[in-house]
């Protein structure tokens, strides 16, 4: 006599062998998309970063104004200023264009290049290591172009200037004042390089785990997919270096001594001390609540803006 069938296990192993098949062909197609998006030209990775940088600028600009605000403690952003035009939030905005754009490009194309090399040479096993040093050189590289549009950004929306040119004039104007951009520039670089590292890093790596996972029902290849994650890595990236972005702001705000000879610009050293003596290790996540408030949209934006111009260049066969 023939033994009963179970059923309930076969049905079961069917159950996993159709998870598997889903889940090589959800393999299959990414490695073939990313075939086809190694071998777009790499300006186009440029241009699909600015895009992606600009968007998500126009949308999320109230947010860091608020931010800066908060860091800077102006007092002309009382109560009583509470009922002023929602635009007023929108000061800085050519500046904060300037920061991101032309930098963002840089960060992302130079990502893709750094990386592509990388890659094969390191191969799979190491590829943490690759999204960090790739991440970590596309930043460097931008941020020599967002220090100071950052920097005119900043000094506008914290009331201290009226409009991007008048920022420029007093951050450029003299020597004193050039020195304090560089300050700004080489605590920047302590908060962007990281944080471009960290973000990116966790982008391709948690897209790749749960494309790899058969547990996880979770598409990673879907924009909406990139959104969420492309979120959590900004936001998780922010809050860690929520500290330097405190100093950065400081410096950038802060007297030139152009006209009071008794008042030194500080440096990063000295500025993270005089935070310190000001609200102890509290002082340095100010305004953390409003950074990754910002930049986890911000970079869900940014990133899936990018991923669906480069995408629509192979969807529509561009090159």
């Amino acid at each position: 006599e023939a033994p009963p069938v179970d059923t309930a296990a076969m049905k079961d192993r069917e159950v996993e062998l159709e998870k598997a098949r889903v889940l090589q062909k959800q393999i299959a197609d990414r490695e073939k998309l990313l075939a086809t998006l190694e071998k777009q030209p790499y300006w186009f990775n440029y241009l699909a970063a600015f895009v992606g940088s600009v968007a998500s600028t126009l949308v999320m600009h109230p947010v860091d104004t608020i931010k800066t605000r908060l860091q800077v403690k102006q007092e002309r952003f009382d109560d009583e200023e509470d009922d002023h035009n929602l635009l007023t939030l929108y000061e800085g905005l050519t500046g904060n264009i300037l920061k991101e754009g032309p930098p963002s490009a840089l960060y992302l194309g130079v990502y893709e290049t750094v990386k592509y090399a990388l890659l094969p040479q390191f191969g799979a096993d190491y590829k943490l290591l690759v999204y960090l040093v790739a991440g970590a050189a596309g930043e460097l590289v931008g941020s020599i172009v967002r220090s100071p549009a950052e920097a005119i950004k900043s000094t506008v929306q914290s009331g201290i200037t009226g409009s991007a040119s008048e920022a420029a004039i007093q951050l450029f104007g003299t020597v004193e004042s050039r020195k304090n951009v560089v300050r700004a520039w080489s605590s920047s670089v302590w908060r962007d390089v990281p944080f471009g590292a960290i973000q990116l890093a966790i982008f391709e790596l948690l897209k790749a785990y749960i494309l790899n996972n058969p547990d996880i029902d979770f598409d990673s290849s879907t924009l909406l997919s990139e959104a969420l994650i492309g979120a959590f890595a900004g936001g998780f990236g922010a809050l860690l270096t929520n500290p330097f972005d405190i100093i950065t702001t400081r410096i950038i705000t802060q007297s030139t001594g152009d006209n009071d000879s008794d008042a030194k610009p500080l440096g990063v050293l000295e500025m993270a001390k005089k935070v310190y003596g000001e609200g102890g290790h509290s002082a340095f996540w100010v305004g953390w609540q409003a950074r990754v408030g910002y930049w986890a949209p911000a970079i869900s934006i940014f990133l899936t803006c990018y991923c669906s111009v480069r995408q629509a260049g192979v969807q529509n066969n561009w090159f």
